[in-house]
């Protein structure tokens, strides 16, 4: 079975312990704890595990979100990726889907740092007034030819 069908089965199942809400209710600071699973293309990897944080912000424009974001993986390992994007999101309820687009720099194993341009997108799901779960995939084309996708899971407050 692909990541893909995981990504979109757990998606589903977020949208189903959804409850309504407003863009409001997305809008503002946040940071969340995350972790998944990763596939290196053209380097060696370590671990095919990635666990991290991100803290962003969002405005409701709406009922669309706007935000910036950004991110920290593994920073406890010999490869570690550091990034920063832009999300755009649309609110149906207490479920938002986004896409985002940014930078993100990786080192792998061998200490080499290189510089990459991240696509991807998720759901957000507001399991309470400031607490929310999330799903993201994520593509990172990094100089030299190396690709990375990622899916990611994450328990999040907002402020």
């Amino acid at each position: 079975v692909s990541q893909s069908r995981y990504f979109l089965t757990a998606a589903a199942a977020l949208a189903l312990i959804a409850s309504p809400a407003s863009a409001n209710e997305f809008g503002g600071a946040y940071v969340s704890a995350t972790a998944g699973v990763d596939d290196v293309r053209k380097l060696p990897d370590s671990t095919d595990v990635i666990y991290g944080a991100n803290a962003g912000v969002n405005i409701p424009v709406g009922d669309a979100i706007v935000g910036v974001e950004a991110t920290v993986d593994n920073v406890f390992e010999r490869e570690r990726e550091l990034g920063a994007s832009a999300r755009l999101g649309y609110t149906f309820g207490s479920v938002m889907p986004y896409v985002e687009a940014g930078y993100t720099n990786y080192r792998d194993v061998f200490s080499r740092e290189l510089d990459g341009l991240r696509l991807g997108g998720g759901v957000e799901v507001n399991i309470s007034d400031s607490v929310f779960v999330s799903l993201e995939g994520r593509y990172t084309d990094f100089e030299a030819g190396v690709g990375k996708h990622a899916v990611i899971g994450g328990l999040g407050i907002r402020f």
